[in-house]
């Protein structure tokens, strides 16, 4: 999709794909808070 993006509108597939995974994380840490993991602790 970032070629495609890049082909239409210019601004290189890099800067397409870094603003893509940049929203995904985003939106991921608004639902990090609903996820039951645990941090897990080191092993002495």
């Amino acid at each position: 999709m970032a070629i495609r993006l890049d082909k239409a509108f210019g601004g290189g597939a890099e800067t397409w794909y870094r603003l893509q995974a940049a929203f995904d994380l985003a939106q991921a840490m608004k639902e990090a808070n609903k996820s039951k993991v645990k941090r897990v602790s080191e092993a002495a």
